[in-house]
C-alpha cells in the first residue's frame, strides 16, 4: 500500500510541478506566501482526486464489503459502485472498513461533505483508534473548508501523527496545516519527514524544492538532495537575463484592476514547463527582473540548458499560470550563443490573446 501511495503521489507531483509552481514565484510577504502554499497543496489534492477517479473506474477490486460483487474485466460506473456500497452499509452500519471506503469514494467524486459524514462514522466506530479514518476525516474537512486546518482538522492530524508519526498523508496535510497556522518550521519538519520515507524521484524532487524554499524563508541550512549535495539557491556562474517589462499606452487605458503578471523564459523548440518563471502584479509595472537557473520549475530544466529562449511577459485575467484567451502578452527572443550568457531583454505588453 505504501508503494502504491507513493506512486500516486509521484504522478500527482509531476503534474503539480508543471502547473502549480508559478504560483510561488512571487515577492509577496512571508505569510501571504504561506497561504499560497496552502492553495497549491489543496490544488494538488484536487488533481489527485481526478487521478483517483481514473483508478477507481479501471480497478478490478471489489467495492463491496462482502465480496458479493463479481470481479470482472469490465469497468463499472463509479456512481453505481458508490450506490451499492451505500446499500451495503445500510445493512451493516458498523462496518468501519466500509465507511472508510465510502469516504474515499466520496472524495474521489468530489462530494466532500458526504465524505466528512462517512469518515466521521468510521472515526466514531473505531473510537479514534483507526489512523486512516482519522486522517481521512481531516482530509475531508480540509477539502470542504480549508479554514478547518486551523481548527478541527489540525487537531485530528496531530492526533494521527502521535499514533503514527510516519503516516504519509498525515505528514502532508500536517504540513499544510502548519502553513495555514503560519508555523513554517513545523511545515518544513513535516515535508522533510516525507522525504525521509524515500519517495520516488518525482515526488522527492518536488519535496526537496519546497523544503529548500522554506529554508530560504527561514534562513536555515538548505536540504540535502538525493545525490547528497545541497541545492544551490543561486547560480553565480550561470546565465542571467535582465528583463525590462512595460505596458503599452493603449493597454494602460483598458486595465481597471490589478492582474497577476507572469514573466517566464521557455524553450522555443520544445514544449513543457518554463525554464524560468517569476510572478508579480500589474501594479509593479514598469518592472525589471532577473531570470536565472534559480527561477527554474525543474532543477533539470533551466536556462543554462538551451541555446536560445523566448521570453514572455503575460498579464493573466484569471490569475491562472497557464495562458488563456483574454490575457495580455508581450514577447522577445534571446540567443545565448549569439548574444552571450548574460544580457537584457525589453518587452512591451501590447496585445491580447485571442
Amino acid at each position: 500500500m505504501m508503494v502504491f501511495l507513493f506512486a500516486c503521489l509521484g504522478m500527482v507531483a509531476v503534474i503539480a510541478l508543471l502547473f502549480a509552481r508559478p504560483l510561488f514565484k512571487t515577492t509577496e510577504p512571508l505569510v501571504s506566501r504561506g497561504r499560497r502554499w496552502l492553495t497549491w497543496g489543496l490544488t494538488i489534492v484536487a488533481i489527485a482526486g481526478v487521478s483517483a477517479s481514473i483508478y477507481a473506474v479501471n480497478t478490478k477490486w471489489s467495492w463491496t464489503t462482502d465480496n458479493n460483487m463479481a470481479q470482472t474485466g469490465d469497468s463499472p460506473d463509479v456512481n453505481a459502485m458508490v450506490a451499492r456500497l451505500e446499500d451495503q452499509l445500510k445493512k451493516n452500519p458498523t462496518d468501519v472498513a466500509g465507511w472508510m471506503m465510502l469516504g474515499r469514494s466520496y472524495v474521489t467524486t468530489q462530494r466532500y461533505a458526504l465524505a466528512t459524514n462517512a469518515y466521521q462514522q468510521a472515526y466514531d466506530l473505531s473510537q479514534g483508534q483507526n489512523v486512516d479514518a482519522t486522517v481521512g476525516l481531516a482530509e475531508a474537512l480540509a477539502l470542504t473548508d480549508q479554514s478547518s486546518l486551523r481548527g478541527r482538522a489540525a487537531l485530528l492530524l496531530e492526533q494521527a501523527l502521535k499514533q503514527q508519526p510516519n503516516h504519509p498523508k498525515a505528514l502532508w496535510y500536517g504540513g499544510l496545516a502548519a502553513l495555514q497556522n503560519e508555523n513554517l518550521p513545523l511545515a518544513r519538519e513535516r515535508f522533510a519527514a516525507l522525504l525521509a520515507l524515500n519517495p520516488p524521484q518525482q515526488i522527492r524532487t518536488l519535496l526537496e524544492r519546497q523544503v529548500q524554499d522554506l529554508d530560504q524563508q527561514l534562513g536555515t541550512t538548505p536540504v540535502a538532495t538525493s545525490n547528497g549535495k545541497a541545492m544551490a539557491v543561486t547560480d553565480q556562474n550561470g546565465r542571467k537575463l535582465i528583463v525590462n517589462v512595460k505596458l503599452s499606452d493603449a493597454l494602460k487605458q483598458q486595465l481597471k484592476e490589478p492582474l497577476a503578471l507572469f514573466i517566464l523564459a521557455r524553450n522555443p523548440q520544445q514544449g513543457g514547463p518554463p525554464l524560468a518563471v517569476e510572478r508579480h502584479q500589474s501594479t509593479e509595472l514598469p518592472l525589471r527582473v532577473e531570470l536565472t537557473a534559480a527561477d527554474a520549475m525543474l532543477p533539470t530544466r533551466t536556462i543554462n540548458d538551451v541555446a536560445a529562449v523566448e521570453v514572455v511577459a503575460r498579464l493573466s485575467r484569471s490569475g491562472a499560470p497557464l495562458q488563456q484567451s483574454g490575457d495580455y502578452v508581450g514577447m522577445a527572443d534571446y540567443s545565448f550563443t549569439q548574444q552571450g550568457n548574460q544580457g537584457t531583454v525589453n518587452i512591451e505588453i501590447n496585445r491580447q490573446v485571442p
